[in-house]
Parts: C-alpha cells; structure tokens; sequence
C-alpha cells in the first residue's frame, strides 16, 4: 500500500461509457469540430491538436512532448494532498492561454490535422496540459471511438 503522498505509477486517469440509443451517436462531428474521424492516431511531438471542453471550449494547441514519465497531480487538496504519479503522459501547450482548465478532464483530443483521435485530458497546471494517450485507453478497456 501507498501513502498518499507516496506515488504509485499509473498510465492514465479514464472512464468508459456505453451508448444504449444509437440515434443519440452523430458520426463526423464533435460537440463544435466539424472535421471527426473515429480512427485512433499516435500523438507526436509537434502535432497539431484540438478539443472541445466543457470549460474552456474549443481550443488549439501542440503536443509538446509524449511518452512523459513521473508526471505527479493532486487528487486532493492543498493541505491534504493526494499525489499520483503517471507515465507516459502527453505533455499539450495551447496556442493562446491554457488549452485545458478545471472541467476539461475527459475531453477527447483530435489532431487538427486528420480529425483522429489521439489522447484524453486529464490534467494541467495552468501553463501545460496532461493527456493520456487514447490507444492505451481504448486497448485497456476495449472501448473504441465511433
């Protein structure tokens, strides 16, 4: 067992859901980005990414870094923490401001480029955003996008 200001090395923050009314599923489109394809891309440093959060919108930015080990966010509070630590995270700096905020998490992000799906946002610390790599996710839980 961990204390909870131990790390323990995690891969991603994600949760899965089932769509039970198929009509409710709208292929092509995503919440505002016209330009959605349900094939799963590999993020790279450099590539052009776009999502749309429930906080902040639509924003633009470039992943700067990937495969990101001993990435630590707090699940607590200030005076009383809950440190975890993740590996090989994605590491995404917005165009212009912060391209998450609080209420951003679970946020699909797309390369501008193909509309593929690439990582889900999980966390960020004002200046840069966290993601997980969405393959990992999608093989660890079977889930694909549609």
């Amino acid at each position: 067992p961990t204390s909870r200001l131990s790390p323990a090395g995690n891969q991603f923050d994600a949760a899965i859901a089932v769509v039970t009314d198929v009509s409710l599923i709208r292929t092509g489109r995503m919440f505002g980005i016209n330009r959605y394809v349900p094939q799963l891309a590999t993020p790279v440093p450099g590539m052009r990414v776009i999502k749309s959060g429930r906080t902040t919108g639509i924003t633009t930015g470039t992943v700067m870094a990937t495969r990101v080990n001993g990435t630590k966010v707090n699940y607590g509070t200030q005076s009383a923490p809950r440190i975890t630590t993740f590996n090989d995270t994605i590491e995404i700096v917005g165009d212009e401001g912060p391209f998450g905020a609080p209420g951003d998490s679970g946020s699909v992000i797309l390369d501008r480029d193909s509309g593929r799906p690439v990582a889900l946002l999980f966390s960020g610390d004002g200046r840069t955003t966290t993601a997980c790599d969405l393959g990992g996710v999608c093989q660890q839980f079977q889930a694909f996008p549609v």
